[in-house]
């Protein structure tokens, strides 16, 4: 069981979480704000779901900030580490939850389509990571959680480049926590199960869905707040770097 020591200590440790204002990423962001951290909710399109998460946090006297950047893109990355650093002056914990999925077989993919997944799922990852870590080496503590998915492990004939990009998250993952586990600095990944959130509901019929479900031990899909306890759960843990947590509900 998580100490509740444990959980206090996250009082006032500043999180970004990116694609923090849908699903997966509001649930983190929110989890955060109920904890205390200083929440930077990094989005690039969806405004209003954004505010939405930042003004929820506020309510319960949390404080969040939100941040328009595609971190696909190094610069406009840094400009929001750049931010993080003028308010709160450190980065404590990243959660590297942007994505984008697409069901593409492939014989149809074509380099763009490879890609856009892997700046999106993979890329994205590596800008991030690239620039909170030498905060975190100064700091002597980190906290580095990335968003992978099932089908980096399982594999998906209906979506290999995403797939393979996920998979390639989760040996960063690893590669990582090996070199700078010395200073402190956890990096884990969740692998989630089918969850449900808008892109589920856009790429997967219903029949798909119940399919899972019937398969599933825990007879549900995902909730966005089961990834987020997780999420926490690795954040106060010392002791586990280089994983990856599967969670869905004993479906893969």
């Amino acid at each position: 069981m998580v100490e509740i020591l444990k959980i206090s200590e996250l009082k006032n440790k500043t999180v970004i979480v990116t694609g923090g204002s849908r699903g997966i990423g509001r649930a983190v962001a929110l989890k955060f704000g109920e904890l205390g951290c200083n929440v930077i909710i990094n989005y690039l399109n969806s405004e209003d779901e954004a505010l939405d998460v930042r003004d929820s946090i506020e309510n319960i006297g949390g404080k969040a900030y939100i941040v328009r950047a595609d971190v696909t893109d190094y610069n406009q990355a840094k400009k929001l580490v750049d931010f993080v650093i003028r308010e709160f002056d450190t980065v404590h914990i990243l959660v590297n939850n942007v994505g984008y999925y697409e069901k593409k077989e492939f014989l149809d993919l074509e380099y763009e389509d490879w890609e856009q997944i892997f700046k999106a799922n993979f890329y994205s990852a590596v800008n991030m990571t690239k620039l909170v870590l030498p905060l975190m080496i100064s700091q002597n503590w980190g906290r580095i959680i990335n968003i992978s998915s099932i089908s980096g492990i399982r594999g998906s004939p209906k979506a290999p480049h995403y797939a393979s990009a996920k998979a390639a998250l989760i040996a960063l993952t690893k590669s990582l926590a090996k070199h700078y586990g010395k200073y402190n600095i956890l990096i884990n990944s969740i692998a989630p199960g089918p969850t449900e959130t808008d892109t589920l509901r856009k790429w997967f019929t219903d029949k798909e869905i119940n399919d899972v479900i019937s398969k599933t031990p825990l007879k549900r899909i995902g909730k966005p707040e089961d990834i987020a306890d997780a999420v926490v759960y690795l954040t106060v843990n010392d002791y586990i770097s280089g994983e990856t947590i599967v969670v869905s509900g004993g479906y893969l």
